[in-house]
Order: C-alpha cells, then sequence, then structure tokens
C-alpha cells in the first residue's frame, strides 16, 4: 500500500511516459516526477543536504530524451503502461525501506514519499543526478528518513511534507522561473521598476499592486522573480527568493488556538532571517481579521512590527475596492505599505503581451496560433467582453480558442462518426437478413407465406442479402480508409508537438545550466538542438501539408475565425457578424427595416443612417449606440421598429430589453430601474434596467409609453445616453454603449417640448416622427399577418396559404372604423380572431383539398377560404 501522495507521483511519472510516446514505466519517470517541481518533497530533501534540485531534474530529463519512444507502447488489459521489472523491483522495496526506518506516523503499513525516494537514491537515474546536483547520497537519505519522522504539526500519512514552514506555505516563484513555469512578461517595465525601487528602501520597503482584477499584478511579481533569476535587478535584491503565501494553506487545520499564530510567526521568522527572502501576498487584503478568533491577533497586526522595520520585505496584491475597503480602514497597516497602481493596458498593449505568451500556449495546446488571432482576441476582448479587463479577457479567448481547436483533434471526426453509425446499421441489417436466409433454407417460413413459390422467395432474399453486402462492404471499406487517414494527419501534429516539447526542455536545461556557470555542460545541449529543430522543420512541413489536404482531420492552427467563434459562444453574437465585412448588410438595413415596417419610410431611414455613423466608427465611443424618441399614434409601428432594430444587429428578435414606462409613474419608482437602496427589501436584487443590460450589453433597450414615466425617472437616464453608462444600487456601474436606446410615446411630434425637458432632448440622436398609416400600407400590413398565418399553417399541418390582394382590402375595409384611431392593430386582431378560426375550422373539418393548396380570397363578396390554382397561382 502507497500514501495517496506517492501514488500521485507514480501517476505523474505515468503521464510523462505517456507524453514521451515511451514504451513503459521507468524508475528515470518516477524520477523526474519527484523532482518536477521546486516545492516537492524530494526537492526540498535536496535543498536541504546541499544539492540543487533544478539541476537534478535536468540530468534526469536528460537521461529521459535518450528513452527510445514507439508508436505502440505496452499496455496492460486497462490500457495503462506496464511497470518496468527495475520499478516493480524498486517499488517493493519501498514497504523494506518502510519497515527498517519506520517514522512512527498514523500512516500504518504504507509507503510513503520519502521512503520512494530512498530506495530510488540507489538506481542509476538518481545516483547520476545527485552527483552532479551537488548533494551526496548519505546526506539526501539521512534527511529524507529525519524528515519522514517530523511532525509540523499533527502527525498525518504526509507528516513529511511539513518539515519546512516556509516551504510548506509558500511556493517559491524564482524556482518555478527557473523551471520554466512561468510566462514571459512584457509590457510591464515601469511597474515592475516601481516595485524593484520601492524593495530598495530601507524601511517601509512593502510595495502593493493596486488594480482592476484580470490587469497581470501577479504576472508582475513573477515578472520581478524571473528578472532575479537572470540577474536584471540591483545589486541589493541579487539572489533573492520571491516565496509566494498561501494563506488559505497557512489557515487550514489551524482549529488550536495559537496555532494560526505560531505557523505565521515561524514563516515570519524564517524570512527575518534571510534577508534576501520577498514574501508575496496575494489578495493582501484578507490578512485583516485572518485568523482573528478567540481574541487572537489577526495575520495583519503580526505582520506590522517586521514590515515597520524593514526586517521583512513583502509585495501585496488587490483590488481597488478590497484596498479601499479593508486596507484604508486600517491607518497603521495601511501606512506601511506602498501603493503602485497597476492600470488596465491598451489594446496595442496587450497584443504584445499576447504575443510574448504565444509560445507557451502553443506547446501546452498542441497547436499553431496565427499573429492575426492574437490581434483579433484583443480587439474582441475590448469590444465584445466589456465586463472584464485585458489582459487577462484577452488570453482567455486565445486559451479557450486553443483548446476547443484542440479538442477537434484529439475528437473523432463528424464523417467517420456517420460511417461508424452506417457500419453499425448495416452489419444489424446484414445480420438479420441472414438469420431470416437460414430459416428460409429450413423451410420454417414457408408455412406462413404460401402466396409465392420457395423459389421465388428464396430469390428475393438472396437478391436484398447481396445488395446488403455490397452496401456493407463498400461502408466498411470507406471507414477503414477514413480511419487510417485520419490517424495518419492526426499523426503529424502528435509529433509537432512531441519535438516542441522536446526542444522546450532541452532549451530551459541549457539555461540552467548556464545560469551556474556549466558552460560546458550548456554548450552539449546546445549541440543537441540542431538535430532536434530539423525534426521540427519537416514535421512543421508536414502538419502544413496535412493541415491543407485535410480530409477527415481538423487543422492545428488557430485563426481569427476560431477567437469570433468563441467570442460568438460568450456573447450569443453570430460569428459572421464579427469578422465579416458588414458594408452590404449595413448599407441594406434601411430597406430591409422598411419591408418589416411598412409606411414609414422617414423613420426607418433615419434609424438606419443613425446605426450607420455608429457602425461606422464616426459616432461617440463613450454614448449608446444610438438614442432615439419614437412619436406617433398608436398602432403605427413604433415598437415593431425597434423588435425589427433588434433583430437586423443581433441576429435575435429577444435581444431586447422591454421596460413598459407607465410602471414607473411615480417618483419613488426610479428604485426599480437601479435596486433599492442598501437596507431595504430587494437590494440584493439589482435594478431591472441595470441587471437586464449587465447580464446582454448588446441589446436594444425600449422604453415604451416614455411620456407616462415620472419626470425625475427621466434624470436617470441623462447619464445613460451622455456618458454611457449608469452606477446601480449596489456600486456596480453598467456599461451602455453598446446598445441602442429607444423610447416610444403617443405625443405629437410639435408637442414634445411640452412633454419632455430640453436637457433630455439635447441628448438624443433623432426625435423620429411616425406618420398615420395610409391604406396601401394597411393593406400590406395585413398581408403580412395573414403570411404569419400561413407559415404556421404550413409548419403544423402542411397546408399551403395564400393572400389575394382582394383579400388585404376586404381585411382593411372590415376594420375601416377602428385602422384611423388605433392604427394597424385591429388588423392583427382580426386575423387572429377571423381569418385564423375560418382557417382551423377549415383543417378540422377536413375541408383542405387534397394538394393542401389554398387562397385567401374575396369571391361573389365573401372573403373566405377557395382551392388554390395548380401552381399556385391566383
Amino acid at each position: 500500500m502507497l500514501t495517496p501522495k506517492t501514488l500521485e507521483v507514480i501517476e505523474h511519472a505515468r503521464d510523462l511516459a505517456k507524453q514521451r510516446r515511451h514504451t513503459q514505466l521507468e524508475t528515470h519517470h518516477v524520477a523526474s516526477a519527484l523532482f518536477s517541481d521546486p516545492n516537492t518533497f524530494a526537492s526540498k530533501v535536496l535543498k536541504k543536504a546541499g544539492g540543487d534540485a533544478a539541476i537534478a531534474n535536468s540530468e534526469i530529463r536528460a537521461q529521459l530524451r535518450k528513452v527510445a519512444s514507439k508508436a505502440k507502447p505496452r499496455t496492460d488489459d486497462d490500457g495503462e503502461l506496464q511497470n518496468s521489472r527495475a520499478l516493480d523491483k524498486a517499488l517493493k522495496a519501498v514497504f523494506d525501506e518502510k519497515k527498517a526506518h519506520g517514522d512512527g506516523s498514523s500512516d500504518g503499513g504504507k509507503g510513503t514519499v520519502a521512503h520512494l525516494l530512498c530506495v530510488l537514491l540507489e538506481e542509476p537515474p538518481l545516483k547520476t543526478a545527485l552527483a552532479k546536483s551537488g548533494a551526496t547520497l548519505e546526506a539526501v537519505r539521512d534527511t529524507a528518513r529525519a524528515a519522514a519522522r517530523e511532525s509540523y504539526e499533527a502527525k498525518s500519512e504526509e507528516v513529511h511534507d511539513t518539515f519546512d514552514a516556509l516551504t510548506q506555505f509558500a511556493v517559491d516563484l524564482v524556482a518555478k522561473a527557473e523551471l520554466g513555469k512561468i510566462d514571459p512578461v512584457v509590457g510591464r517595465d515601469d511597474e515592475i521598476r516601481r516595485c524593484v525601487q520601492v524593495l530598495s528602501r530601507r524601511k517601509k520597503n512593502n510595495p502593493v499592486l493596486v488594480g482592476p482584477p484580470g490587469v497581470g499584478k501577479t504576472a508582475i511579481v513573477e515578472g520581478l522573480a524571473a528578472r532575479i533569476l537572470e540577474g536584471d535587478v540591483p545589486e541589493g535584491l541579487r539572489n533573492s527568493r520571491v516565496w509566494a503565501l498561501d494563506l488559505g494553506l497557512l489557515m487550514a487545520g489551524a482549529s488550536a488556538r495559537g496555532a494560526f499564530e505560531a505557523r505565521l510567526k515561524a514563516v515570519i521568522t524564517e524570512l527575518e532571517r534571510d534577508k534576501n527572502q520577498i514574501l508575496f501576498i496575494d489578495e493582501i487584503h484578507m490578512l485583516i481579521g485572518a485568523g482573528q478568533t478567540n481574541g487572537a491577533m489577526d495575520a495583519a497586526n503580526l505582520l506590522k512590527p517586521a514590515l515597520a522595520r524593514g526586517d521583512l520585505k513583502c509585495i501585496g496584491a488587490t483590488t481597488d475596492a478590497e484596498y479601499m475597503k479593508h486596507v484604508e480602514k486600517d491607518p497603521a497597516f495601511e501606512r506601511r505599505l506602498q501603493k503602485v497602481a497597476v492600470p488596465e493596458p491598451t489594446v496595442d498593449q496587450t497584443v504584445s503581451i499576447l504575443r510574448g505568451i504565444q509560445d507557451k500556449y502553443e506547446l501546452h495546446h498542441g497547436v499553431r496560433i496565427l499573429d492575426e488571432a492574437l490581434v483579433a482576441a484583443a480587439k474582441l476582448a475590448d469590444r465584445y467582453v466589456p465586463a472584464k479587463y485585458n489582459p487577462d479577457k484577452a488570453i482567455d479567448l486565445v486559451d479557450e480558442a486553443c483548446a476547443r481547436r484542440r479538442v477537434e483533434l484529439d475528437s473523432r471526426p463528424a464523417f467517420l462518426d456517420a460511417l461508424e453509425r452506417r457500419v453499425n446499421e448495416l452489419s444489424g441489417e446484414l445480420e438479420a437478413l441472414e438469420r431470416e436466409a437460414k430459416l428460409q433454407a429450413s423451410g420454417f417460413l414457408q408455412t406462413y407465406f404460401r402466396s409465392e413459390t420457395q423459389a421465388d422467395a428464396d430469390a428475393a432474399l438472396a437478391k436484398k442479402l447481396d445488395a446488403v453486402r455490397a452496401r456493407h462492404a463498400k461502408a466498411f471499406a470507406a471507414r477503414s480508409t477514413a480511419r487510417s487517414a485520419w490517424r495518419s494527419e492526426k499523426a503529424h501534429y502528435d509529433e509537432l508537438r512531441a519535438v516542441n516539447a522536446e526542444i522546450e526542455d532541452v532549451e530551459r536545461d541549457a539555461a540552467q545550466y548556464a545560469r551556474k556557470n556549466r558552460h560546458a555542460d550548456a554548450a552539449e545541449l546546445r549541440e543537441s538542438l540542431a538535430p532536434l529543430k530539423r525534426r521540427r522543420e519537416n514535421a512543421v512541413v508536414a502538419a502544413q501539408r496535412a493541415a491543407s489536404n485535410a480530409t477527415y482531420s481538423a487543422t492545428d492552427v488557430v485563426s481569427e475565425q476560431d477567437l469570433a467563434d468563441v467570442v460568438s459562444q460568450a456573447t450569443g453574437i453570430p460569428a459572421t457578424r464579427l469578422t465579416a465585412d458588414e458594408s452590404a448588410k449595413l448599407l441594406a438595413l434601411s430597406e430591409r427595416l422598411a419591408r418589416r415596417v411598412v409606411g414609414q419610410r422617414a423613420a426607418t431611414d433615419a434609424v438606419a443612417d443613425t446605426v450607420l455613423r455608429s457602425r461606422a466608427g464616426l459616432a461617440g465611443a463613450s454614448r449608446p449606440r444610438g438614442a432615439f424618441l419614437f412619436l406617433g399614434p398608436t398602432g403605427v409601428g413604433k415598437t415593431e421598429t425597434a423588435k425589427a432594430l433588434a433583430e437586423e444587429l443581433f441576429d435575435d428578435a429577444t435581444a431586447l430589453v422591454r421596460l413598459d414606462m407607465s410602471e414607473y409613474a411615480e417618483k419613488h419608482a426610479v428604485s426599480r430601474l437601479v435596486g433599492a437602496p442598501p437596507g431595504y427589501v430587494g437590494h440584493d436584487d439589482g435594478g431591472q434596467l441595470t441587471e437586464a443590460v449587465r447580464k446582454r450589453p448588446y441589446s436594444v433597450v425600449l422604453l415604451d409609453e416614455a411620456e407616462k414615466a415620472h419626470r425625475d425617472v427621466f434624470d436617470t437616464f441623462l447619464q445613460v445616453l451622455d456618458d454611457g453608462r449608469l452606477t446601480d444600487s449596489k456600486g456596480t456601474t453598467v456599461d451602455f454603449t453598446h446598445t441602442y436606446v429607444i423610447m416610444t410615446g403617443n405625443a405629437p411630434l410639435n408637442r414634445v417640448k411640452d412633454v419632455f425637458r430640453p436637457e433630455f432632448l439635447n441628448r438624443l440622436d433623432r426625435v423620429v416622427g411616425f406618420e398615420p398609416l395610409a391604406r396601401p400600407a394597411l393593406e400590406a400590413i395585413a398581408a403580412n399577418h395573414v403570411r404569419d398565418l400561413a407559415a404556421l399553417a404550413r409548419d403544423e399541418h402542411g397546408v399551403d396559404l395564400a393572400v389575394a390582394p382582394a383579400a388585404a382590402a376586404a381585411i382593411v375595409d372590415a376594420n375601416a372604423g377602428d385602422v384611423g384611431v388605433y392604427g394597424a392593430r385591429p388588423l392583427r386582431r382580426y386575423v387572429d380572431q377571423v381569418v385564423a378560426t375560418d382557417l382551423a375550422k377549415l383543417i378540422l373539418g377536413k375541408g383542405v383539398p387534397p394538394s393542401k393548396r389554398v387562397v385567401l380570397d374575396v369571391r361573389s363578396g365573401d372573403l373566405g377560404f377557395y382551392p388554390a390554382a395548380p401552381e399556385g397561382e391566383l
């Protein structure tokens, strides 16, 4: 039996072997897993024994590169890699080590990582690596056994993991940079230089990075760690280590009184002992109140003396809101910190950041990212993801686009899936026919089918069986060809991914040797890069050829369209609207609106012109895309224009935030728009307007019957129309710059100044007047309503319904007394109540002709349904 962490090491080793396509699991893989991270138990033991874990890991990886890889590794019945004989022998020896050197912990008879390390010290991979790392086998073995017997707190299965406070509760970022596990930091030179200046002070040398979430505060600290590793810092910071404190781990399990203070004090003591140690605390505001139970001091008060004296160098990171809410309320803590503002990078800076980390994401996902995709990610994130901040939101888009492409590469293509299903269907049919042939040959079926002669039945079945066999053979051959081609195409991408990983390993190891002044070893590794790079060139050519001739598999290239698809999934905006040329469609917007909203050409032209200016980038960027006031009598198309605009701009009729302003006739109704004040019922629910726009920032906001709202309600919309933003009752600023705000009213156009105040009208793009509908427009609207009914009849019953011009005129005549007062709405009611009822009676009464083609027409003075002409002509 092995402890969970020991099993994790074995699984990590198994993943390494699979990644390198090795034939079986060797001791080399387990040794590499033991030293894969500077915070592993083995790395800590080696460091304490006087060795260099990074050098040891480099030596082990160099040995791994010499292990041959094959396309088909040896696996057991479950598909897992088989252990080598040497590894099986070593795993058995773990229990002998456990018996001989028990640590007294509560793990029973389970073998720990300490025991596994002691056993592997006798194996060639570790012997060679430790010899070059600067530690002796005896020192490492003694340190591991001593650590296995120690207990930092309560005994546990992995008690040996707690023998060092700083390494237990913090992560060495410099060591992570040495192992290549930190992404390059681009475009933050000013902030890093400011941190270096503050850290170089004699006292209060504690910078705190303050900025919105996702702008790269933690990345700045990682960039500082990388500069320390390269020696690109002042003399006072050279050879420093940057430790990222895990506050959650520090508090976990510290339920006993004084346990948290003891842990934190131990960390502080170790940091004060070595002046070259720098503590990094992400979310530093969490220190205030942390661990404060039963009268105990919180973490901030424990740190204050060391921070004030300058004995402890500390870097913090938090957001503006948390800094104001927590840190500024404790002046004694705040005065010990030096605030460093971290602004959001621009789009151009974000593109540079993405280019800096491009190699990391290409290697991780095994894809190739085009530069146009990086530029598109920065622009699309800035335009369509307003709730987050760059570069985090742009990196998220690139990461998801790469993951999406990787999943497509690893998944069986849809064409092959269809072939698999086809083969399975034909196999089932063939099996059924063969059973039937056996029964027929036995004469069993002759008893039930006496109308045919036995010979005719045999001949018919044999003919059908031959046809199915031929189709099955054809489908089976097609599936085999497709499967082989897919695997062949996929192998090119897998080879490119593997060689890129190997080159990165060699370059990282060579850089480590160079930093340790082992230039001969570094030169030897760099010489081995030449064949690897030639291999990569060949793999790139093969991958490009596979991508250009891909028949079954997806390409490994991440393009601009992939980023557009990811944004489309996140925002609901069709991908074609993001990258395709919209000019032709935008120029035709007025025509499409006019076909939908009949009889209001002047109004639709005015709306379309405003949209054109906005989409061309010639309108104010800090205002809504468009702000309109539609005035006119009821039923003339004001609300329909808003619905049509939402569907045309966002390809979604539901992208409409509609508020009935008659519900806001009282002064206190303003709170319904932005949310109830703190302490009132409904405060946590947010406002009806702000929440709707926050969840769907790309929408048309329709304020129906605007003149019925209280005058104070319009004061709320002044900043929306002027600055494109609105702050709700919880302090959240909602962005309206991607919305179209439309207000409707029934007041005449010549009385608009009597109803709305000048400061409100002055912020609108257009006040659009809607005229009463003329007779031709009413007839066209009536015909459109009947066509909507025809679409339902066709979908539900397969009935093809046409409408004659005379029928549309008859519908208008039937409502002649209402359309002058109520506009086109009576036409909709008449079609729904009269025409639809007559059609329902016709369908249910089986009165539809066999051709299922009918026409709504006026014949002999009666409006009704009649059989249509053979070709559907009226």
